[in-house]
């Protein structure tokens, strides 16, 4: 069974690590899944990042107090969840639970601690088909416990909000949101508009912002229909909504958002998804 660990910044990134090490000993069988070790250094990094999270069976979400608001480990979260098979459990060090906010804090947050601990490794068991007896994945992980303890004791965790996942991360599959939209903006403006009336009218609202955001819709490829800016939020209507939404589109409208704190609201016939401005996403049923 394959478990995908996602992560985000330094800290976060060793006790991935240490995880990975850590599960195939309690419960044999598991095969843990950690990109910067993992991906072959040469390999395609968006196929191989795709594969994986398709064939996941279980994904572990390393939350540290820097990472929290990150938008690839919402996106990995998201496409984790969408196979119904899928379960998923948030591991949190140096972050209380209340300090976690949606879509994150609606699954099985998981503490530093050997109770919680007991209770993941259920869990994964559990999504293996429960090959093992309870009792014995117990012992295992109280046996092997000390040995993760002593190694998560060791990490520095950093203060909040200091992002320093450009210098472990492997490189991205694309450039930076803010290099793509900078580029996509040139290129708009040396256009004839060729919009229809309905829509021109709406882009003159706000027609950078617009333009902007219609681009960040074509990235992942979404067929945008109209969009209009409201008091606290902007409204953008598609005929059809993917269940994840496309990474290149998920990371846009997160980190639009939450730069011009203003809510972006995906809307659609049978579903909606919201961005909100403080970096949270939520998809409320409708």
């Amino acid at each position: 069974m394959k478990v995908f660990i996602s992560w985000s910044g330094g800290a976060s990134r060793e006790l991935a690590l240490s995880l990975r090490d850590w599960l195939p000993k309690v419960i044999q069988g598991v095969v843990p899944f950690v990109s910067a070790k993992d991906i072959d250094k040469g390999s395609n990094w968006t196929v191989e990042l795709a594969r994986e999270l398709a064939d996941s069976d279980f994904g572990i979400v390393c939350l540290t107090p820097d990472n929290l608001l990150s938008p690839w480990l919402n996106y990995e979260a998201g496409a984790i969840t969408a196979s119904v098979s899928s379960r998923i459990c948030p591991v949190l060090l140096g972050v209380e639970k209340s300090g976690v906010k949606p879509p994150l804090s609606q699954l099985q947050l998981t503490s530093v601690t050997l109770d919680d601990f007991i209770l993941l490794a259920n869990s994964v068991n559990k999504a293996a088909g429960s090959p093992l007896d309870l009792a014995h994945v117990d012992e295992a992980v109280r046996v092997w416990w000390p040995r993760l303890e002593e190694k998560i004791s060791a990490i520095d965790l950093p203060p909040p909000n200091t992002p320093e996942t450009a210098q472990v991360e492997p490189p991205k599959p694309q450039n930076s949101i803010d290099e793509m939209l900078k580029e996509i903006l040139t290129r708009l403006r040396a256009i004839e508009p060729t919009h229809d009336d309905r829509r021109r009218s709406q882009l003159l609202m706000f027609p950078n912002d617009a333009d902007t955001l219609a681009k960040i819709a074509d990235l992942g490829g979404l067929n945008l229909l109209s969009i209009a800016p409201e008091k606290t939020r902007v409204r953008m209507r598609f005929s059809k909504l993917p269940s994840p939404i496309p990474e290149p589109s998920y990371v846009g409208f997160s980190e639009w958002a939450n730069q011009n704190h203003l809510d972006v609201v995906l809307d659609s016939a049978d579903r909606f998804v919201v961005f909100d401005r403080d970096g949270s996403v939520s998809e409320p049923p409708v």
